[in-house]
């Protein structure tokens, strides 16, 4: 027994399934830039460098983090390792921000179809 949604799918002409696998990879990219973003600003918030830089300039703020691609032997992928970036015009990094984000930025890599180099700049 296959489900209503397989059904639906094989009832579809080419244009339409061409038309919602599209769709499907806009909702999917959408949804990885708010988890990455949601990540980024409590990887930031966590990392004692940043802290520290945050504390020896009050009233300043972290505003922005790009990441750069690595080359391994599979491809591209955006580095953990950040540069912080803040509202008073100085700059951090690299940063190593965490495992927790190795697996959402090589996800994001692939979308972007990152090369060498690229950037990946997450506004905070």
């Amino acid at each position: 027994m296959t489900s209503p949604l397989i059904d639906t799918l094989a009832g579809l002409d080419d244009a339409d399934l061409d038309a919602l696998d599209r769709a499907v990879y806009a909702e999917q990219a959408r949804r990885l830039d708010t988890k990455l973003g949601q990540l980024v600003r409590t990887a930031v918030a966590a990392s004692t460098p940043v802290q520290a830089h945050l504390l020896a300039r009050p009233g300043t703020s972290a505003t922005r983090v790009t990441f750069w691609t690595t080359e391994w032997d599979n491809g591209h992928f955006y580095d953990r390792n950040g540069h912080v970036q803040f509202s008073d015009g100085t700059a951090l990094g690299p940063v190593d921000l965490g495992e927790a984000l190795d697996e959402p930025l090589a996800t994001k890599a692939k979308y972007d179809s990152a090369g060498e180099p690229d950037g990946l700049v997450i506004d905070l």
